[in-house]
């Protein structure tokens, strides 16, 4: 979703700063998702001159979604209130580097400098790590291949099974 509640302001700030501040004229962004911010977003796009950096895409299938991350360099993810971050996860799975805020969901299944990069509530380091995923590659390749294997922890059989030890768990605590 393209809304205030996902911090699509700042996300839209740091692409700003990455493609004019720090010159990075080579980059593409694709916000997927529709929204009631979506127009007002894309307006401040037009305002900055950037248009040819930056596609919305608006709401897509689940599929096509799976497609794009297929193509893509990294997943970048500025939400501070997302509390399950399944959408982190799908983009681990496809193997790909995730930046995102150091907030809830996000520091439950990025490991920093291991599979993804976590950043503070910060424009500039969040810009930062941007740039730098963009510029390493071996780096971006380290932690691709390192989410892709992380993100097997939470599997529908791997959490089915870390749901019955809690049950198994809970069963012996009642006899003791």
């Amino acid at each position: 979703r393209i809304g205030k509640e996902k911090n699509v302001y700042f996300l839209l700030e740091a692409m700003r700063k990455l493609i004019i501040e720090k010159k990075r004229q080579n980059v593409h962004f694709l916000l997927i998702g529709g929204g009631d911010e979506l127009e007002n977003a894309k307006n401040l796009i037009r305002k900055w001159g950037l248009s040819n950096h930056i596609t919305f895409t608006g709401g897509l299938p689940k599929d096509e979604t799976n497609k794009i991350f297929g193509g893509a360099d990294c997943f970048i993810f500025a939400s501070v209130t997302e509390t399950q971050g399944i959408i982190i996860q799908e983009a681990q799975a496809s193997g790909l580097a995730v930046i995102a805020v150091n907030k809830m969901g996000p520091s439950d299944y990025i490991h920093d400098n291991i599979d993804g990069l976590l950043s503070p509530l910060n424009i500039n380091d969040f810009t930062d790590k941007m740039e730098y995923i963009l510029t390493h590659p071996d780096e971006r390749e380290k932690l691709r291949k390192n989410a892709k294997i992380n993100v097997q922890e939470f599997t529908a059989e791997k959490s089915a099974e870390k749901m019955e030890r809690v049950y198994i768990d809970a069963k012996n605590c009642n006899r003791s």
